[in-house]
Order: structure tokens, then C-alpha cells, then sequence
């Protein structure tokens, strides 16, 4: 085997387990930007904060958002002529090789106007 067909199996090697330890967090951050966006509009749609909050956690469920995030690391607030959802999380994920942990933060805000339609 050459040393550079060596060193790029290494280097595979490393980028898959980046990406099996990280990547999952990134797809949970889009989809709880989706959830707070869907629930940002039906909140601006319907002017009911309680039906946002219902369809945000229906979205996240169907989803399969981890039962760790959802509602609980959301505010909704309501500053003048628009409706926003605001998530934010943290997530320590332990890298074993290395026997470390690394803390990810992750935000989803997603506002909608009055007619429903996001920002």
C-alpha cells in the first residue's frame, strides 16, 4: 500500500467518525428550525399561541426530534407585528479516542408576520 492511499484511508476513517458523532446534532437543528417555523405561522395565522405550541410539539414528534429538545428549549414571544419562535440548546457530546467533550450550541428562531408567512 502507497503512503498516500494510506493516508487517505486515515483520513476517511477520521471524517466518518467526525461525522458520526457530530452530524446527527446538525440534522436535529434543522429540524427543530422547521418545527418552530411551522409553528411560528400557524401561531401568525390563527393568533393562537397555544395551537403554535400543540403543532411545534405534533411537528417534532413526527419528526423524530430527540424528546431531550422540543417545547421546553423554545420561547415564543410576540414583539409587535411579528410572531417568533425561538430555540435554543446545548449538547456535550464525549469524543472517545481522545476522551473529551465538546459542547455544541444550537439555535432555531423562526418569526412569521401577521398573514402567516416566515421571515
Amino acid at each position: 500500500m502507497k503512503i498516500g492511499t494510506f493516508v487517505l484511508l486515515v483520513l476517511a476513517v477520521l471524517a466518518g467518525g467526525w461525522l458520526w458523532l457530530f452530524f446527527p446534532h446538525y440534522i436535529d437543528q434543522v429540524k427543530m428550525a422547521d418545527c418552530a417555523g411551522q409553528a411560528a405561522a400557524t401561531w401568525a395565522s390563527f393568533n393562537d399561541e397555544g395551537r403554535a405550541r400543540r403543532k411545534f410539539e405534533a411537528q417534532a414528534k413526527s419528526r423524530g426530534v430527540p424528546d431531550t429538545l422540543g417545547i421546553d428549549v423554545c420561547d415564543f414571544e410576540h414583539p409587535p407585528g411579528r410572531y417568533v419562535v425561538n430555540c435554543h440548546w446545548t449538547i456535550d457530546v464525549h469524543i472517545p479516542v481522545i476522551d473529551t467533550w465538546r459542547r455544541l450550541s444550537f439555535t432555531a428562531r423562526e418569526s412569521a408576520t401577521p398573514d402567516g408567512h416566515l421571515e
